[in-house]
């Protein structure tokens, strides 16, 4: 499921009077692109893709519409894991719609289902929605980096370098926060931290 992006401008046009929407979408767009570049937050893991004798090449043509390819976060093959550039290489990423895997070693069996792929993901430049789950989490976080962006346009009416610089600050925070959020979902066991000897 997917939610508007302009679900959020009442938490945003507040803050910025005069400020359009279509100018508060462009800058919200360029935030949660550049949060999901920083944090690999948006992660997809995409309907296993069957394997020909003889291609090496596969399109990963099952992201969605208004979201394009970031990196690929995990390959695996018949359950194998497969590293960048020494087992498969992604020609393209960014804002081309049309993104391929290519295997390194040629198969040489058809193989059903084999090849598992999860990319990370950020929206298209002309998005105006986005995954539920996501905006759940970090739609705050969306909103400071939104009004620190237009805040800082010079001789606006809403222009307000002060207010800017701490909303900035709380955008940096939630990006740290979801970076680790990110990395402890993807550990074994619980985190620990060990306690320094000897204490003083």
């Amino acid at each position: 499921m997917a939610t508007q992006l302009s679900t959020l401008y009442p938490r945003i046009e507040l803050w910025v009077p005069g400020c359009t929407q279509p100018i508060i979408l462009q800058a919200m767009i360029d935030v949660i692109r550049e949060f999901c570049e920083r944090t690999l937050t948006w992660q997809h893991a995409m309907d296993a893709i069957n394997i020909r004798n003889g291609v090496d090449t596969y399109d990963l043509d099952d992201i969605p519409s208004c979201a394009r390819l970031v990196s690929v976060v995990y390959v695996a093959l018949d359950d194998a894991e497969l590293k960048p550039t020494i087992d498969y290489l992604i020609p393209s990423t960014g804002d081309d719609p049309k993104c391929q895997i290519i295997l390194v070693n040629e198969p040489t069996a058809d193989d059903t289902a084999a090849l598992e792929i999860t990319v990370a993901l950020k929206p298209a430049r002309d998005a105006t929605v986005i995954c539920d789950r996501l905006y759940c989490d970090w739609h705050t976080v969306w909103a400071d980096g939104t009004l620190a962006k237009l805040m800082l346009m010079p001789m606006k009416r809403w222009s307000n370098p002060q207010l800017a610089a701490y909303h900035d600050r709380q955008y940096e925070i939630g990006v740290a926060r979801a970076i680790i959020e990110r990395t402890r979902g993807r550990t074994i066991g619980p985190l620990q931290a060990r306690p320094k000897y000897p204490w003083v």
